[in-house]
């Protein structure tokens, strides 16, 4: 008689057995391939004793130390979970705790903008085909293949019409409670679709530059430039990730949406672009990813949080620190052997950068030459990179993470470019300019602090 009741019994928290994990899932976000990543999780045992007998993982890129033990209840223990990635592609994981009270899932997932998942990982377990539902009443849709606090949208069609229609946005927690719609149909189809903001390229990437101690400033053979002394001690406290190639065209157009650049093609860097323009970009990049701003104001009051996670412009000191990577001489592959014209050409120059001698007339596609024994290519020519520092002498005394003066007129550039003599392309030399300035010879590349 469409008589209906319905009742609900909350058991007390005090009551309830089990196994709280904190942090409740695990991201791990810029995993280099290849290196292992370790992180301590926290496991106690609620109201309850249990004995672990074993943990299984569904990726073998994850696991977790030890696999089994025993909590006494209110006890707690410390887990390792470690991943190694193979690529930098999404990858995800669900760990199950078998146990003598009552099951437990943990969730790990991981990943690096660079590549699209090798396997697929997102699966919608319910409805899974077959199914029949009453229109009006109620069903669960679950998921699986993304942690819990990942969102996904939720969307249905029926009788195979083009358009989805969507039931829910930004959903979390793998399941959600639908109200199947009061539309008679012969088939219904469900999808769920997790975007979590990778940008894809063929020639994205980050290396790790560690932490460490060098000597600023000119350190070639060559005479070099007053502005470039007095050489002083610097210490980088610590490891950073830097991208390997100069920001592409693609790069750039995927988060901004436009090409600014002079010289069109999808892999060269990125130029014409100004001071204000690369700080935007470090935090639209910094929000796709979910990862926090670093930058914050406008104009010449820009400020940086060096404590957030997000991408930003290196500081001069980490960008001469990475671009020697442990060498001393004018260039990482060796001294200047032409002086500093345009010819002959400079052999050490010619192996790792294009420039006027080699080039002269526009911008080469990124990582063609030969990269520094940290992995970075293009730090020499191609195109001028911008720093976050504004323009200043060096002091002479040791300092630990410069970052340059408070205040200028204008910010810092290294690296020379396409169109620059030799003399221009060394690691010590530097340039400046107007932070709102752009030239067809002037890109960027970013660093994520680790």
């Amino acid at each position: 008689m469409n008589l209906r009741a319905n009742t609900r019994y909350q058991s007390p928290n005090n009551s309830v057995a089990e196994l709280e994990i904190a942090p409740t899932s695990l991201k791990y976000k810029n995993a280099i391939p290849g290196i292992p990543k370790d992180t301590l999780i926290i496991v106690t045992a609620r109201n309850a004793d249990f004995n672990v007998t074993n943990i299984t993982s569904t990726n073998p890129a994850y696991s977790v130390t030890p696999t089994s033990f025993f909590l006494g209840s209110g006890q707690s223990r410390n887990l390792t979970v470690r991943y190694l990635p193979a690529d930098s592609g999404y990858t995800y994981t669900k760990f199950a705790f078998e146990n003598d009270n009552c099951p437990r899932k943990y969730y790990a997932s991981g990943g690096w903008k660079g590549k699209k998942p090798t396997i697929r990982t997102l699966k919608l377990l319910h409805p899974n085909g077959g199914e029949v539902f009453v229109a009006g009443s109620d069903t669960i849709i679950t998921w699986e293949g993304v942690g819990p606090d990942d969102p996904v949208l939720i969307e249905y069609r029926i009788n195979n019409v083009a358009k989805w229609d969507t039931i829910a946005d930004k959903v979390t927690g793998l399941s959600y409670n639908w109200r199947v719609p009061r539309t008679p149909s012969n088939q219904c189809l469900a999808r769920v679709t997790a975007n979590l903001g990778y940008v894809t390229s063929e020639i994205d990437g980050m290396v790790l530059i560690p932490a460490g101690t060098f000597q600023m400033g000119n350190t070639g053979a060559y005479s070099g430039e007053s502005n470039e002394k007095p050489l002083h001690t610097v210490t980088i406290s610590r490891d950073f990730l830097m991208s390997k190639y100069e920001i592409s065209q693609k790069q750039y157009e995927e988060v901004m949406g436009a090409n600014p650049s002079y010289f069109k093609g999808e892999n060269l860097p990125v130029e014409q672009v100004t001071w204000y323009e690369v700080v935007e970009f470090c935090n639209k990049l910094s929000e796709m990813e979910g990862l926090d701003k670093c930058y914050s104001g406008s104009g010449t009051s820009i400020v940086c949080d060096w404590d957030a996670n997000g991408y930003r412009l290196p500081t001069e000191a980490e960008w001469e620190y990475a671009c020697k990577a442990g060498t001393t001489t004018d260039f990482y592959s060796g001294s200047l052997t032409s002086s500093a014209d345009c010819t002959p050409i400079d052999a050490n120059l010619d192996k790792i950068g294009w420039y006027c001698g080699n080039e002269g007339t526009k911008t080469r596609e990124v990582g063609k030459k030969e990269p520094n024994a940290f992995g970075l290519y293009d730090m020499s020519g191609n195109v001028w990179e911008w720093c976050w520092d504004w323009y200043g002498s060096y002091s002479s005394s040791s300092e630990t993470d410069p970052k340059g003066l408070t205040t200028g007129s204008y910010r810092v550039r290294r690296g020379g470019g396409w169109f620059t003599d030799p003399g221009d392309c060394r690691s010590a030399n530097r340039h400046r300019d107007y932070p709102s300035n752009r030239y067809f010879s002037m890109g960027f590349r970013v660093v994520v602090p680790q």
